[in-house]
C-alpha cells in the first residue's frame, strides 16, 4: 500500500468517527501541519455554515464564490468527510453538501491523486454519501452543475 492510499485511507476512516477526527485534526492542523488556516476551516461554535462534498465535487468553487458574496461569513469547508455534515446536523448550522456524477468525481479525484487506488476511490466516495444519507433532513444538496458558474 502507498503512502497516498494510506492518508485517505485513514482521513476517510477517521472522518466518520466524529470524536477522534476532531481531536486528531484540531491538534494536527493546530500544531503541526504546514496549513494551520485549515483549523479553522474544521466546523466550531464560530461556523455560520458548513460546505462539504466527496473530494472533486466543487468544493474550492463553491467555497470561494459563497466567500465572494458573504466575505464576513466563517465557513467550515474542505475536509471531504462526513464528520462536518453530522456536526453540522446535530448544531443545526446551515449545510450544502456538494454532490458530482460519481464517474466524473472519482476520475477527477484520481487525476488530482494518481496514486490512490480506483477501489478505495469508489469505495469512499460510496461511504461518504452512504454516512450522510440519515442525516438528509438537515442539509441541503448541490449538484455539480448547480454549483458551478459559467
Amino acid at each position: 500500500m502507498n503512502l497516498v492510499n494510506t492518508k485517505w485511507r485513514f482521513r476517510f476512516f477517521l472522518g466518520k468517527q466524529i470524536p477522534f477526527f476532531y481531536l486528531f485534526y484540531g491538534f494536527y492542523y493546530k500544531f503541526i501541519s504546514y496549513k494551520p488556516e485549515m483549523f479553522n476551516s474544521l466546523i466550531n461554535s464560530y461556523t455560520q455554515i458548513v460546505i462539504e462534498g466527496y473530494p472533486r465535487s466543487a468544493n474550492s468553487s463553491t467555497t470561494s464564490h459563497f466567500y465572494d458574496c458573504n466575505p464576513n461569513v466563517n465557513i467550515a469547508h474542505h475536509h471531504h468527510v462526513p464528520a462536518q455534515i453530522i456536526r453540522g446536523v446535530e448544531s443545526f448550522t446551515p449545510i450544502i453538501v456538494l454532490i458530482r456524477n460519481p464517474i466524473e468525481a472519482i476520475a477527477s479525484f484520481k487525476c488530482y491523486e494518481p496514486n490512490i487506488s480506483l477501489t478505495l476511490a469508489i469505495k469512499a466516495y460510496i461511504s461518504f454519501y452512504k454516512t450522510i444519507l440519515p442525516y438528509k433532513s438537515g442539509f441541503i444538496v448541490a449538484s455539480f452543475p448547480q454549483v458551478i458558474l459559467n
